[in-house]
């Protein structure tokens, strides 16, 4: 029997989903950059939640409808906002409601918008207040108000705290829009909003930044330096991999899409890359058709399907390695540039929906016409026609029962195996019994006190040995009740799905079990002089 099924699998969306969960049980302090023993346990560690947004949307629907359909809805959440703000920015720049339409429709007929969610997770699209913050820009240049600088300045912060990847983007299109008004000799009272917005938007991004890099492993992302390129008199190293890149071809053919199912192999993921033929003709088009009423919408949108390609490309170097260069000055490299094609989906659809406009001068349902032929390509070839790979979450009773109960809760054979495709199973049965775990949370996390799962290995006896190629193994150890009990452990989960060898050997150790649904069997951690 299952709890639901989230959309996607992979060590991305199994870590996201635990940290959506965790900011559900944490909002209130530790999710903030403060001390917590949900991961980690005993030894603790200091977290920041990724896309606050989405965490607390999926805390609202989660005791509504369960685990599954709230991870999904999140999902569409996200999805939903970022082409309805897009079609919401080309509205504003006065397209029709059929060209509206047709802009919405770009990106939510682009393969990563879909494939980013079921690879990647949701904080891989997360982008709503990019199109928010251009909307707030327009705003500021038509009728500067205060409250629309205010805005800028908060889609820019809250950018930042959603998606890092895309920190720089509404910082350089208000820089850009500076030197436009200066150039132009915009009045004063414009420039001052403009520079106003900028300055106390950047001051926001330089909170966020404190608040992850109080948290940031120095480790993260790992340093494997496998290839340079000279530029000039400069040595530039390639951090991104082939795989995280767009593929230029795949952005026009539509390739088979194959997922990442297990802890490794994400490299074998491919397909995601498809803009959607419809909509990159009809968004090029704009520039015969809507003239250059289209060009900074052109610009966004190629500028960031340039930078998903990645910083090499055939052996070229391309603008992405030098970016990623002077990143990595000021905070971090990226390694993931295909995220920049969600800010590319608002460009390209702002100019399609220009586009779509300007058809109607020539064929009144034009506009019309468009939207359907982008539809019918979203459907057909594009993200509306992926079908997500899916991961079911067990409905365990007697686990969820743990809510009720105290102390720290560890999974065998998950928190004894050196396997890390286990810990995505230990965050399942997290989020059923919501107590202390070894689960060490996010990658990115520095555990300053090492990882909880290497002393349980080594002082408590908690040690398995996967057969190889195979899931199934044998203890390698004895647990060291004593050692468990002094450090806050109180119940022992047999994950019977993942190893139903492993049955005999909890009872051996811990006792008859308390309790047993299907899947898991809990024991209680008794003194060593009680058994």
């Amino acid at each position: 029997m299952l709890h639901g099924t989230i959309p996607g699998a992979g060590p991305d969306v199994m870590s996201t989903l635990w940290g959506m969960w965790w900011f559900s049980q944490s909002w209130h302090g530790p999710a903030w950059g403060g001390w917590t023993d949900l991961a980690n346990h005993p030894i603790g560690v200091h977290g920041a939640v990724l896309s606050p947004v989405s965490a607390t949307v999926y805390s609202l629907l989660e005791p509504l409808v369960g685990i599954g359909r709230a991870a999904a809805l999140t999902g569409v959440f996200q999805a939903a906002g970022l082409a309805g703000a897009t079609a919401l920015l080309a509205r504003r720049m006065g397209c029709s409601p059929p060209a509206t339409l047709a802009a919405g429709l770009v990106p939510l007929g682009m393969r990563y918008t879909w494939f980013g969610l079921g690879e990647g997770s949701v904080v891989a699209i997360a982008a709503l207040f990019v199109p928010l913050g251009l909307l707030a820009l327009r705003e500021v240049l038509d009728q500067p108000r205060w409250s629309s600088t205010a805005a800028v300045a908060a889609c820019m912060a809250l950018t930042a705290l959603e998606n890092p990847y895309l920190a720089p983007v509404l910082p350089a299109a208000a820089l850009a829009l500076i030197v436009r008004a200066l150039w132009r000799g915009h009045e004063r009272r414009v420039l001052s909003h403009l520079v106003s917005g900028l300055a106390t938007g950047c001051a926001g991004i330089a909170g966020v930044s404190a608040l992850y890099g109080r948290v940031a492993s120095p480790d993260y992302p790992p340093r494997i330096i496998e290839e340079t390129r000279l530029l000039g008199p400069w040595v530039l190293e390639v951090i991104d991999k082939p795989w995280a890149r767009l593929d230029p071809v795949n952005m026009v053919y539509p390739v088979q899409a194959t997922w990442t199912l297990d802890a490794f192999g994400a490299e074998g993921a491919t397909g995601g890359g498809y803009l959607g033929l419809a909509g990159l003709v009809l968004a090029l088009s704009a520039v015969v058709l809507a003239g250059r009423k289209s060009w900074p919408w052109l610009i966004l949108g190629l500028g960031s399907v340039v930078l998903a390609l990645g910083s090499v490309c055939s052996g070229v170097p391309l603008p992405f390695l030098v970016f990623n260069d002077l990143l990595d000055m000021i905070a971090r490299p990226l390694t993931q540039p295909t995220r920049f094609l969600t800010v590319a989906g608002v460009g390209l659809g702002v100019s399609a929906g220009l586009a779509a406009d300007a058809l109607a001068s020539r064929q009144r349902m034009g506009p019309w016409i468009a939207s359907a032929v982008l539809a019918l390509d979203a459907l057909v070839f594009g993200g509306l026609s992926l079908t997500l790979p899916t991961t079911e979450l067990p409905d365990a009773p007697c686990v969820r029962d743990l809510r009720e109960e105290e102390g720290a809760v560890l999974v065998w054979p998950g928190d004894g195996s050196y396997w890390e495709g286990d810990i995505g199973r230990i965050s399942v049965f997290q989020l059923l019994h919501e107590r202390p775990s070894t689960n060490p949370g996010i990658t990115s996390w520095s555990l300053e006190g090492g990882r909880a799962r290497d002393a349980l290995k080594k002082k408590g006896g908690f040690r398995y040995i996967s057969y190889k190629n195979t899931h199934m193994g044998e203890a390698m150890g004895t647990p060291q009740r004593g050692w468990l009990l002094e450090n806050g452990y109180r119940w022992v989960i047999i994950d019977v799905e993942r190893d139903p060898t492993q049955v005999q050997w909890g009872a051996r150790h811990f006792g008859p079990p308390v309790a047993e649904c299907g899947t898991a069997i809990v024991h209680r951690i008794e003194p060593p002089e009680q058994r």
